[in-house]
């Protein structure tokens, strides 16, 4: 069945309360090979793929959230040390020893060519060398404290690297667990299609005779 998810799972909930809810058409379906052990089977398949569905649905949004939360701490990530960047340039220029010691001199090995890199691990050493060298060298320190980056307030920022390193790990197993139960929810679907799609060939040839049986059911009778 080449239909969307939604679409397949409302045929099969239609198809299942409607043989619930007529002991006619239970007792008619028996003698063509659905009787209560087999449609149970389908039933079980419905609940299987219903269970699935909802349990990817769960992993999309922690996926998203997860997803979201990583940018925005990258982001703060970014914005913090493009701040501190600009001001300890001013303050260290011309100090060229200060500058390769904070990852801040054109040529160093972070950044080979003097050009802004947009790859996050790049950009999280590059955090990780700039707040490193302030906090390891109390000459520096002294420096920028004095126009209010504290080593209170470095050490704060300095946490976002770990924050940022934390959810990204958090995003990529969540995008994981959404792929699983994807796949999962997609196996259960196709084993109630291949359920559905016999139960209704049968039915459109042998239930003809039931026009308003199968009019409930969503089936067009055979021809």
């Amino acid at each position: 069945m080449s239909f969307s998810i939604p679409t397949r799972f409302e045929r099969a909930r239609t198809i299942f309360g409607v043989i619930d809810t007529r002991r006619s058409l239970q007792e008619r379906l028996a003698t063509v090979g659905y009787d209560d052990p087999v449609l149970a089977a389908g039933k079980s398949l419905y609940a299987s793929a219903l269970e699935l569905r909802l349990r990817q649905q769960a992993a999309h949004l922690v996926k998203v959230n997860m997803t979201e939360r990583a940018r925005q701490l990258y982001q703060r990530l970014k914005a913090s040390i493009h701040d501190l960047g600009k001001i300890a340039k001013a303050i260290f220029a011309g100090n060229r020893s200060a500058l390769e010691a904070l990852g801040l001199q054109l040529g160093t090995m972070n950044n080979p060519r003097g050009k802004q890199s947009r790859r996050q691990s790049v950009i999280v050493e590059r955090a990780r060398k700039l707040y490193d060298g302030l906090l390891t060298h109390p000459e520096l320190l002294a420096t920028i404290a004095a126009v209010g980056y504290t080593f209170e307030r470095l050490t704060a920022e300095r946490d976002l690297i770990a924050q940022v390193e934390q959810a990204d790990i958090a995003q990529e197993s969540a995008k994981a667990d959404a792929l699983t139960a994807s796949r999962e929810q997609n196996e259960a679907f196709k084993a109630l299609d291949v359920w559905l799609q016999r139960f209704v060939a049968v039915v459109a040839v042998a239930l003809k005779d039931m026009p308003e049986e199968l009019k409930a059911l969503g089936i067009r009778p055979s021809r």
